[in-house]
């Protein structure tokens, strides 16, 4: 006798065998979608954290080390998280071949308010140069700056992804 077809205990194995092995292709799949999104993330902290340096060291490179009504700058306050500097002016151009350099008198702050560093005059915000900093370190030594970053934010899942990096910046004078 011949027969035709599976029978239901065969097709149950079947359907079983392969909700396990789809069950685990979509794990994985999951898995790495996550791992990408993760990568993503830091590529896009590291991109972010050199632009905003880059531009710190832009600032610094205009400013030295000068006193202002008694005050040495730049200084860092007593807990490391603010940059204060006085920067030079940009020198207008001049027919004689030469330029002179006067300090602007404004005080200028690195600092990150919010998860956002920017730079400071005052109470005012003049420029946001990188979102997402859970915390911001400076040291100074001699003409070396240095600044120590974090970036960080929750990812979907609630775990946690952060960048953390540190630049040199060596001042002119």
């Amino acid at each position: 006798m011949s027969r035709r077809g599976f029978t239901l205990l065969e097709l149950c194995v079947a359907f079983a065998i392969l909700t396990i092995v789809i069950g685990a292709v979509l794990a994985v799949t999951s898995d790495m979608a996550n791992f990408a999104g993760r990568q993503d993330t830091q590529l896009a902290f590291a991109l972010n954290a050199s632009q905003s340096m880059t531009k710190l060291d832009q600032e610094l490179r205009k400013t030295g080390q000068a006193v202002v009504g008694g005050t040495a700058y730049p200084k860092i306050d007593a807990a490391g998280a603010e940059l204060s500097f006085v920067r030079l002016a940009d020198p207008p151009c001049t027919t004689g071949g030469g330029a002179d350099l006067l300090w602007n008198p404004a005080v200028y702050t690195v600092k990150a308010v919010d998860g956002e560093l920017g730079i400071w005059e005052g109470g005012s915000r003049k420029i946001v140069m990188c979102a997402g900093v859970e915390s911001v370190a400076f040291t100074r030594a001699g003409r070396r700056i240095t600044v120590d970053m974090t970036l960080a934010k929750n990812d979907a899942r609630g775990g946690r992804i952060a960048h953390t990096s540190q630049y040199m910046i060596i001042m002119r004078n």
